[in-house]
């Protein structure tokens, strides 16, 4: 498994998150992840936000879920769809939610949303 984000380059956008999650738990990947191929993998990307001219800024429908406005919030689904797979967003100050269902499981989650803390 693995999480890329990509270079908002010239734009002060919300990030672009690219997670490749192997379709086989057993699978043995190399440290560099690039032996994952598209065809061994569920890819996934974060649902892109959208603009709220009234708070003018970008926003997603985390559902009651996420009450604290963050770089960190984002939301996980199958490429070019809505069907939400993993939530992570803030709470309060040292407080998250971590919301998820299949394919991912409960370390390959933790993963994914840890990731958000070091870009």
């Amino acid at each position: 498994m693995r999480a890329r984000y990509l270079p908002n380059i010239g734009s002060k956008g919300p990030r672009k998150m690219i997670a490749f999650l192997p379709k086989e738990l057993n699978k043995i990947v190399a440290g560099d992840g690039h032996s994952i191929s598209e065809a061994h993998s569920f890819n996934l990307t974060n649902i892109k936000p959208k603009w709220n001219k009234s708070l003018n800024s970008f926003v997603l429908n985390f559902q009651g879920r996420v009450k604290v406005p963050s770089v960190k919030n984002f939301m996980l689904a199958h490429h070019n769809s809505d069907d939400m797979l993993l939530l992570f967003g803030k709470v309060d100050d040292h407080l998250y939610h971590l919301d998820f269902k299949a394919p991912f499981t409960c370390a390959q989650a933790m993963a994914v949303a840890l990731s958000s803390f070091d870009y």
